[in-house]
């Protein structure tokens, strides 16, 4: 993901596998710095 060299594939190529896999209620995407819940609220 955007500069994590260590991984090769791009958000579009992340939220499709999660949209393939059925999974794309689960996908966070937040911006660099910002805090995310794991779990919801």
């Amino acid at each position: 993901y955007d500069g994590w060299v260590h991984f090769s594939e791009g958000l579009p190529e992340i939220q499709l596998a999660f949209h393939e896999a059925g999974l794309s209620s689960l996908l966070r995407v937040a911006p660099h710095g910002a805090w995310v819940p794991l779990l919801p609220r």
